[in-house]
Formats: structure tokens, C-alpha cells, sequence
């Protein structure tokens, strides 16, 4: 059994408005967990949303449930609209040693605004989307795959 393992490394960029130094911090990365990819016949996805919650389209199996990532908002002005888009820059997802087949990263789920509290503080959570090659061959090295992404916050 192929085990793969899957951890994004997610990079935060926070937009500063006039004088205000406010700041972004992952408190938890978006994480695919451990699956076995069972079928590649056909390129199939797998997602995990803003809640947690995931979707397989097949091809994959699910040993260790992932999680969706967290960034969590200081030194915001209070009471603010928060707008957020995020952006896969990692497209294909490799184990970093020789792999006969891949993953690509898809897309990066994230709410399309955040409001933070009256002291300038929110934390909200954001998913993602990968999907096989749908070559036909289940030859993946028995890895950690990895990615980079990135979330801009505009104020």
C-alpha cells in the first residue's frame, strides 16, 4: 500500500492601510492528511473546505482525515471588513525525491471576506483542492507531498 502523505506550507501576506501595522499568523496549515491513491485512471479530486468537511470524486482513500488551514488576525482596526482571495503558487504537488506520478494543486478555498471583533482580532479557516494526474499508473513514492499557496488580506 502507497501511503502519501500531504502537508501545505502556507504563505501569509497581510496589506498595511496608512498607519496601522497589522499582522497575519498561521495557526495551522492546510493539511490533505494521509491517503492511498487507489485509481488514476482518470484525474480525481479531493477536497477538504473552510469547516473541515471533504470530498473525494475516487481514486483516493482517506486513512488520515486532513484539516482545513487558520490564520488568525491581530492589530486590525476593530469592527472592519477584511477582504481575502488566495492563490495556489506550488501547482504541481511533488514528494521532492523521484516520483513516477504527482498531484496538482487546484485551488485554495478561502471566505471571500472576514470582519474582525472591536479589539481588530478574527481567525477564520480556508480549504483546498488537489487532484491525481489521471495518467493511469498508481506509481507514487511513498512521501510527503508539499505545496506553497498564498492569502492576501486587504483593508
Amino acid at each position: 500500500m502507497k501511503v502519501i502523505t500531504f502537508a501545505m506550507i502556507t504563505v501569509g501576506l497581510a496589506l498595511f492601510s496608512g498607519q496601522v501595522r497589522s499582522d497575519a499568523v498561521v495557526t495551522q496549515t492546510l493539511n490533505f492528511g494521509v491517503v492511498v491513491v487507489s485509481d488514476n485512471s482518470a484525474a480525481h479530486t479531493y477536497s477538504i473546505d473552510e469547516s473541515g468537511n471533504f470530498s473525494i470524486s475516487g481514486g483516493f482513500r482517506i486513512i488520515t482525515p486532513g484539516n482545513p488551514g487558520a490564520i488568525l488576525l491581530t492589530n486590525y482596526p476593530g469592527n472592519i471588513e477584511v477582504f481575502v482571495t488566495g492563490n495556489v503558487i506550488t501547482t504541481v504537488l511533488n514528494p521532492g525525491q523521484i516520483s513516477q506520478e504527482y498531484f496538482d494543486f487546484v485551488s485554495v478555498n478561502v471566505p471571500a471576506t472576514v470582519r474582525t471583533s472591536s479589539l481588530g482580532e478574527e481567525e477564520f479557516t480556508f480549504g483546498g483542492t488537489i487532484q491525481t494526474s489521471g495518467s493511469g499508473s498508481i506509481q507514487f513514492t511513498d512521501a510527503q507531498y508539499s505545496g506553497q499557496l498564498r492569502i492576501d488580506l486587504n483593508f
